[in-house]
């Protein structure tokens, strides 16, 4: 490292030793560099971080905090005393030898040269002096011993490499069969070189290598057009592959999720793959070439490519995968304590990911002294993509005591056993990625009471509460856009509005008021967290400002108000309950309020002031107004117990005796 800033935020009332104009224009990139990180601001989608693209000057400070060489007084650039020309690799990468830096003088001379003799209409001029640059560039890489120069001079001729693929206009496409493939299968690989100027270069030979060393073998070109494969593709150079994945071959997914994680820490393996931000791909294929007696080999990783409808091509890695995926429709089951049998269903879910047809037996797998669920069932599936649902009952016995349960689900195949999820994350703009989690459900057997209350709910944000409410023995009614403007509100004992529900739905914020005229009347309203400018545009029964939040899940809670019904009916609340959260405490709380809001519990990050803005309640006519801040969204579907306790006493206050 040559030199270290700190942001000046950092370093608030210092006068910062750098500024950069962040909105002065960028003829290459047509815009600021303001402008690219507002659009990549804006793109952050789930969290509504939209901005206006502003032209003109912004400023950022920076604090000029170590230098390996003399510090500036007055710095125009980050780059300041720093040679920043391939030449600069002779002292930054620690390499002092006199040859080196002879050579790194001759390549930047190349360099120079190729800038020069540019002609966008006639790019292929320039691939005879890049020839020559890479091959500079490669003895120099071969005769250094120092690492970091090694490092970056290998760096330097992958982009002489891409450049020259640019000015000769050379394309590579490789390409599979399908998307995914499972272990013991063989993936069809074409691999066709396509150039415009056959004179400037030569195809020599044409190689598939794979990650893992699964064999690979020359393959018949396909007679027929598949989705990933067109004969009419006419290239100067093509060759097909056949690659035969082992039986034994490990599912494609982000290495460092290999290995469990130790607590929350990934165990970081030791591996090729380790400084890339995934894995290496799966099979990649290797293009050498001869220009002008130089030979030079390109690297294309292999694909596959499809049409879709709306978006039209469309590429992505080939990955390995089970067979079988299976999964549980729910991940948590949260039971009260009774004194009888209770039964829930279960569903499983077995896809088939191969080629062929698989059959075989699922189950649950629970602890040796547990039989809540009996018996198998047998499934056949027939071709891939295809799909299976079993059924389960799960019977708790009369008396379980209050606890964690688990159990997983399993298939048996052959001799091949599943028990994994497979989780896809797939967006447009980006490589779709799998990893794999254990298909398994947790039960947690509470002592939990609630009142029979009619529960209506405002969907908020990625909600998961009203199932939540659900798993508690409650009736949930959705209530939609339609009945919000004009259903019969009083229905309901208890209306709970959704996180950031006042962003996501525009009938909360215009039908506002008819939910304060619900309360008034008598109603019982729950709104979860919202962000400050529910507070500025005066949604609120009463003012109040917001802004604070308590990010350490495991900071302490005190009960301000050990009477209020809400920490005392029906169940009693301690702060046992607080115990086993998961992420956060709360966010967005109150920062100041109004005198008639009454606050009942008390959370702050250490070594931040107190905060009584969590979880308010207020007399509004004859009803109950309720602001929470505290994170039941993540500890609901997370299964935490004293946050369905303490959910339920919030659900049931109208039962409660309020006097």
């Amino acid at each position: 490292m040559s030199k270290f800033y700190t942001g000046q935020r950092f370093a608030a009332g210092s006068a910062a030793t750098l500024r950069i104009n962040t909105g002065q224009y960028d003829p290459l990139l047509g815009r600021t560099y303001f402008q690219v990180a507002m659009d990549g601001r804006t793109q952050h989608q789930s969290q509504s971080q939209g901005r206006i693209e502003f032209n003109g000057d912004q400023f950022s400070g920076l604090n000029l905090v170590e230098s390996a060489g003399a510090k500036g007084t007055d710095e125009k650039s980050i780059f300041d005393g720093l040679d920043v020309l391939i030449t600069g690799i002779a002292g930054g990468g620690g390499a002092k030898e006199t040859t080196l830096a002879s050579t790194l003088v001759s390549i930047q001379k190349l360099i120079d040269q190729a800038r020069r003799d540019y002609d966008p209409y006639a790019p292929e001029k320039l691939v005879p002096i890049l020839a020559e640059a890479y091959k500079a560039t490669r003895l120099a890489a071969a005769a250094t011993d120092s690492y970091e120069a090694k490092f970056l001079l290998e760096r330097k001729t992958a982009e002489i490499v891409t450049a020259i693929r640019l000015a000769a206009g050379l394309q590579v496409d490789a390409l599979t069969d399908r998307e995914t493939a499972v272990p013991g299968e063989n993936v069809l690989t074409a691999v066709k070189v396509f150039l415009p100027r056959n004179e400037i270069v030569t195809v020599k030979e044409i190689s598939l290598r794979t990650r893992d060393g699964s064999p690979v073998s020359k393959a018949e070109e396909p007679k027929e057009t598949t989705q990933g494969f067109n004969p009419r593709e006419a290239a100067a150079a093509a060759s097909y592959f056949n690659i035969s994945v082992p039986a034994n071959a490990r599912a494609t997914q982000p290495y460092w999720l290999d290995e469990p994680r130790d607590g929350d820490l990934f165990r970081w393996p030791e591996t090729d793959d380790r400084t890339r931000p995934f894995q290496s791909p799966l099979a990649t294929a290797n293009i050498r070439l001869d220009i002008g007696g130089t030979e030079i080999t390109i690297a294309e990783p292999v694909s596959f490519r499809y049409a879709d409808a709306a978006r039209g091509e469309v590429r992505r890695n080939l990955d390995l995968v089970p067979a079988l995926s299976i999964d549980l429709d729910q991940k948590v089951l949260i039971v009260p304590q009774s004194q009888s049998a209770q039964t829930r269903v279960v569903t499983m879910s077995i896809t088939n990911n191969s080629m062929g047809a698989v059959s075989g037996v699922a189950g649950l797998n629970m602890g040796a002294d547990n039989e809540w669920a009996r018996g198998s069932r047998g499934f056949n599936l027939k071709r891939r993509g295809e799909k299976v649902n079993v059924v389960f009952d799960i019977t708790i016995p009369a008396g379980t005591k209050p606890g964690s349960y688990w159990f997983s689900a399993s298939v048996l195949a052959g001799e091949a056993l599943a028990s994994q999820t497979m989780n896809t994350i797939a967006y447009p703009h980006i490589q779709t990625h799998r990893y794999y989690t254990r298909a398994e459900t947790f039960v947690n057997v509470l002592d939990l009471k609630t009142a029979l209350v009619k529960v209506g709910y405002i969907r908020g944000s990625g909600d998961e509460v009203p199932a939540a409410i659900r798993q508690m023995g409650l009736d949930v009614a959705m209530i939609d856009e339609k009945e919000l403007g004009s259903g019969d509100l009083s229905v309901f004992d208890t209306i709970v509005v959704g996180i950031r529900a006042s962003e996501t739905r525009p009938d909360f914020a215009a039908n506002n008021q008819r939910l304060l005229d619900y309360v008034t009347n008598g109603g019982n309203l729950i709104v979860q967290y919202q962000r400050p400018a529910f507070a500025q545009q005066n949604m609120l029964p009463y003012p109040a400002t917001m802004g604070p939040r308590v990010v350490d899940e495991n900071a302490g809670v005190t009960i301000l108000e050990p009477a209020h019904p809400v920490f005392n009916f029906p169940n009693k609340i301690s702060n046992d309950d607080f115990n086993g959260w998961v992420q956060e405490r709360n966010l967005y709380n109150f920062n100041t309020f109004d005198e008639r809001y009454l606050p009942l519990l008390e959370s702050h990050d250490a070594g931040e002031a107190e905060n009584k803005g969590g979880l308010m309640v207020a007399r509004v006519g004859k009803g109950t107004y309720i602001y929470n801040s505290y994170s039941f969204f993540r500890q609901l579907p997370a299964g935490v117990g004293g946050a369905y306790r303490l959910f339920a006493n919030m659900l049931a206050l109208p039962k409660a005796d309020l006097k």
